[in-house]
């Protein structure tokens, strides 16, 4: 185990909830210490295990009471939103992974610096209006829409928190609203792919990977609940700003590196 592996650990664990595609910045970083894209993509995919057991985790609650409604078949509005919404992802996703290899990170970056200047622009208009995000329902059509944008996450560039957050927060729901429904929609698809991913890693570099998962968890968590603890106490144009900034920043530097 190398300081090079436990930097990029860290980098995915701190990165994968914000506005920042930790894909991307992945293998970016990955790419400069010397390792292949087609590893380090599949490497990055299979700690998205390790994420998606830190978010269960930190939301535990409300993803078993999700669990039992489902399987109760209490099919309330966010019940039937969430399905549907993980269903397209699954749907998306999985086209695109096969076709990850001929299409461009480029376009990621682009839709990435999209998103963080329309959040700036949210951020004006909010602020010399004094509005706040008030949508406390998430509708049928934005489930499927945030299911499309976390299918495009598969591909390295696509930030999965930054398309979901922030799209529901340009529709102005709350915006602890909109981090639970990203982080509960993302347990299914990490796991997933995590586990699909974690079965390619060679037997000789298991236990690196071991190690990798250990730190991913834990700043996961970390970085989890801060993003949620950040929603949760400050205002909503503020929440914007932040994810605006990040969001512009992230793509600048995958579009000059």
């Amino acid at each position: 185990m190398d300081a090079s592996q436990i930097l990029l650990a860290i980098v995915q664990g701190l990165f994968e909830w914000w506005p920042v595609s930790s894909s991307g910045v992945y293998i970016l970083i990955a790419k400069l210490m010397g390792y292949g894209v087609k590893s380090s993509y599949i490497t990055v995919l299979s700690l998205h295990l390790a994420s998606g057991l830190a978010v269960t985790t930190l939301l535990y609650r409300k993803a078993y009471r999700l669990t039992i409604d489902f399987l109760k078949l209490k099919w309330d509005p966010f019940l039937k939103g969430y399905v549907i919404s993980i269903l397209t992802s699954f749907i998306i996703g999985g086209l695109l992974y096969i076709a990850y290899l001929s299409i461009s990170e480029l376009y990621g970056s682009i839709a990435l610096l999209i998103l963080g200047l329309g959040l700036l622009v949210t951020t004006i208009i909010l602020f010399l209006k004094h509005g706040e995000g008030v949508k406390s329902e998430i509708s049928i059509r934005d489930w499927i829409i945030v299911g499309v944008l976390q299918g495009l996450a598969v591909l390295p560039g696509f930030s999965r928190s930054g398309l979901t957050m922030g799209y529901l927060c340009l529709m102005g729901y709350k915006p602890d609203l909109c981090v639970e429904a990203s982080f509960l929609l993302a347990i299914p698809a990490l796991l997933a792919a995590g586990i699909y991913n974690a079965l390619k890693i060679p037997g000789s570099a298991v236990n690196n990977w071991i190690v990798m998962f250990i730190i991913v968890y834990i700043i996961g968590i970390l970085s989890a609940k801060a993003l949620l603890e950040l929603a949760r106490s400050i205002r909503f144009y503020y929440f914007t700003l932040i994810l605006g900034i990040l969001a512009v920043l992230g793509a600048l530097i995958q579009l000059v590196i």
